[in-house]
C-alpha cells in the first residue's frame, strides 16, 4: 500500500468512528502547511462558535508550560537592547515542574493545575498553592494522557453553565478517547489547533507564560 493509500485509510477510519459514535467532543486537527489551512481553521473556529451558539465567557484556551526548581544566577554578556537574552543553567540535575493554565475569551482564568515529578502522591505539595488548584504526579514532572483526562474533570469544575469550546494544541498527552468521553458528558468541545502552529496561535504562550516565568525565575534567583 502506497502513501497516498495509507492516508485515505487513515482518513476514512477516522470518519467512521466519528459517525458512529456521534461525539460532541472531537479533535478537529488541521495542518498549517496546507494550502489554505489558516482561513479553513478560523472558518472551522467561527463555525463551531456559531452552530454551538457558544458565548465569549465559554471560549477558553488550555496549554501547559514547565518551570526548573533549580535555576543558577548566572550572567551573561548580549548586545544592549537585545529582546532574546539565553540563559545558563545551573550543571546539578534539573527537575521540571508543569503548569497547565485555561483562560477564557474574556479574560477569566481558572486556578492553575499542577504536575510535580514523583510516583505517590504527596499532599504536602498542595500547601500554599492558590485557592482551587489541584495538582497530580507523574514520573517525568511532564502531562500525560491520564492528565489530560484528570485535567477535563477539572476544567468541567469551573466552566459557566453551557456548552463551551476549549482550544488547545494537539500534543499526545491530549489524544485520550476516555477524556472525550468525559467532555463529551460536560458539554465540552475541544478544538485542536493546527500542527506547529502553537508559536503564532496559541494565546498563552504568546501573552502569559514568558511573563510567568520570568517572575518565577526572578524570585528564584533574589
Amino acid at each position: 500500500m502506497g502513501r497516498k493509500g495509507l492516508v485515505r485509510l487513515l482518513y476514512e477510519a477516522a470518519s467512521r468512528f466519528v459517525e458512529e459514535n456521534n461525539r460532541n467532543a472531537i479533535i478537529r486537527t488541521w495542518s498549517w502547511t496546507e494550502p489554505r489551512c489558516r482561513e479553513g481553521f478560523f472558518n472551522l473556529l467561527m463555525t463551531t462558535i456559531s452552530d454551538e451558539n457558544i458565548s465569549p465567557q465559554n471560549i477558553f484556551n488550555m496549554d501547559e508550560t514547565g518551570v526548573q526548581l533549580t535555576t543558577g544566577s548566572t550572567e551573561v554578556i548580549a548586545e544592549k537592547g537585545s529582546k532574546r537574552v539565553p540563559q545558563l543553567s545551573s550543571a546539578e540535575k534539573v527537575e521540571t515542574v508543569s503548569i497547565i493554565a485555561c483562560c477564557s475569551a474574556t479574560d477569566s482564568f481558572l486556578p492553575p493545575y499542577i504536575i510535580f515529578k514523583g510516583v505517590r502522591r504527596k499532599e504536602e505539595f498542595a500547601d500554599g498553592l492558590p485557592a482551587g488548584a489541584e495538582f497530580c504526579m507523574t514520573d517525568s514532572g511532564y502531562a500525560q494522557t491520564h492528565t489530560f483526562r484528570s485535567f477535563i474533570k477539572f476544567f468541567s469544575k469551573f466552566k459557566p453553565p453551557g456548552k463551551a469550546l476549549l482550544i488547545m494544541d494537539g500534543h499526545r498527552s491530549h489524544i485520550d478517547a476516555d477524556a472525550f468521553a468525559v467532555a463529551e458528558e460536560k458539554g465540552i468541545i475541544i478544538l485542536s489547533l493546527p500542527v506547529h502552529t502553537s508559536h503564532e496561535l496559541q494565546p498563552l504562550d504568546k501573552t502569559v507564560f514568558k511573563s510567568l516565568k520570568t517572575a518565577f525565575y526572578a524570585q528564584s534567583k533574589a
